[in-house]
């Protein structure tokens, strides 16, 4: 059984949601009903917004057949431009809230935390680190510090004698959809920083071989239920010490360029990354303060004018003749290319890099909005009926 914390009133809605997002994706099916238990509740509240009797299952509290073991913590509050303190109850209480359960369950658990954000390029000294975290923008910090509480927690104290959890930090680059996308990643960073760039004529000129951290969608969710599932299947109860993945298969920001121009005929160019800032902002200007593009406001603060990371080697490489480590780079490069170009097209035809006004962004999300809860109301009465 998997159980879904949901943000809803009550478990019938949280449902609804999950198939909502499920047939969005094309990949629902009603016999996964009698598998999902949904969980309604909050993150920024206490314990989850979590009603006693789940609580005390998520500690542990509760007998071997309703045992939790293993919890994959991916859910958080994206809004790129809010300030630390207004996602800190969302995205850093909620680590707090499950680590605790974790530290007081008494049964062996398998701790995910999927993290995101500020891809720093300090090499782990402290001082470039510091200087790095300190100007990035609300969320990425967010993330960071979750993801120190999982390693430090891991490492020491309670996480280090309680030695059957075991920890994994999944940390992916911007995630850009999937090799055969089934549903249109408008709501991804990247893609609305593409849907900006496209807008005003024009993205930020940088030097050449800079990498761009982008992950496949389907690697990044193999990769976090694998993570957990190996512990919980090997039974050991030995201590693990924390592993931490970076999928950073990445790609260079010259060929991510080029597979935009060659898919959308974009005769969009580089342009100097001060006047792709005041491009930008005379947009921002332009836009209801809902609008997609508001989250480009936090980079601009941030000064962060390109794509780019001198800190990711992104490898172009052909198969024939090299070690299998290497033949699995190259394939890795491939399929992350094959996916933001397939993911490209989905865009497109959407109508997502059509004229942009104060509306347009917005009359594409609602329109597949709309076509997906159609969907839903009829998938979840045939799961339902069940």
């Amino acid at each position: 059984k998997v159980i879904v914390h949901v943000r809803a009133p009550t478990a019938r809605e949280a449902l609804e949601r999950i198939i909502h997002a499920a047939t969005l994706s094309k990949w629902w099916s009603s016999s996964y009903v009698s598998g999902i238990e949904s969980w309604p509740g909050d993150l920024g509240a206490p314990n989850l917004g979590l009603p006693s009797p789940q609580w005390k299952i998520l500690t542990g509290d509760c007998g071997p057949d309703e045992r939790i073991s293993g919890i994959i913590h991916n859910g958080a509050a994206m809004q790129w431009q809010a300030p630390y303190a207004a996602l800190k109850a969302v995205n850093v209480g909620s680590t707090i809230a499950l680590l605790s359960a974790t530290r007081r369950s008494p049964f062996p658990i398998s701790f995910t935390y999927v993290s995101g954000g500020m891809k720093n390029s300090s090499n782990g000294e402290r001082g470039s680190l510091a200087a790095d975290i300190a100007k990035a923008n609300g969320y990425s910090q967010t993330k960071y510090v979750s993801e120190e509480l999982v390693a430090k927690y891991a490492c020491e104290g309670d996480g280090k004698k309680k030695g059957h959890h075991a920890f994994h930090i999944v940390r992916p680059g911007l995630i850009v959809g999937t090799e055969e996308p089934r549903r249109a990643q408008y709501r991804r960073f990247l893609w609305r920083l593409v849907q900006a760039c496209y807008a005003v004529g024009g993205y930020p000129k940088e030097e050449t071989g800079m990498g761009l951290a982008v992950a496949d969608l389907r690697e990044v969710a193999a990769t976090s239920v694998l993570g957990t599932s190996t512990f919980i299947s090997s039974g050991s109860g030995e201590q693990l010490n924390l592993e931490v993945t970076d999928i950073e298969a990445g790609v260079l920001v010259e060929d991510f360029w080029a597979i935009f121009t060659e898919e959308l005929g974009a005769g969009i160019k580089t342009v100097d990354g001060e006047e792709w800032v005041g491009r930008i902002k005379d947009i921002l200007e332009q836009l209801e303060e809902e609008h997609p593009y508001r989250p480009l406001t936090a980079m601009l603060e941030e000064g962060s004018f390109g794509f780019g990371s001198h800190g990711l080697i992104a490898k172009r490489n052909k198969v024939d003749g090299m070690e299998e480590e290497t033949i699995e780079e190259a394939t890795s490069y491939e399929r992350v290319c094959k996916a933001i170009r397939k993911n490209l097209k989905l865009l497109e035809s959407a109508g997502f890099f059509g004229a942009v006004s104060k509306h347009t962004s917005l009359d594409v999300i609602r329109r597949v909005s709309e076509q997906g809860a159609t969907l839903t109301r009829s998938v979840l009465g045939k799961g339902m009926s069940r």
